[in-house]
């Protein structure tokens, strides 16, 4: 089961969106992604899509960011 982590607007965070958001952090492009996680890319892009919703940003470098500023990632 995956580790739920709370952030400020008490979205729950799993360690599998910490992982994808690490990876965007280091400008790893979408399908690099997919391919170290082992999953299909449209699978991760709707993966992305909803963490984005949950977070209520619009963008990956929105998401990114709110990760930084809630020390979520360094």
């Amino acid at each position: 089961m995956a580790k739920l982590i709370k952030v400020e607007n008490k979205v729950l965070i799993t360690a599998e969106m910490v992982e994808i958001v690490v990876l965007l952090s280091e400008d790893k492009s979408v399908l690099q992604i997919a391919e170290i996680l082992e999953v299909n890319r449209r699978t991760l892009e709707a993966k992305m899509m909803l963490i984005k919703k949950e977070c209520g940003v619009k963008t990956l470098q929105g998401m990114v960011g709110l990760f930084f500023r809630n020390k979520l990632i360094k």
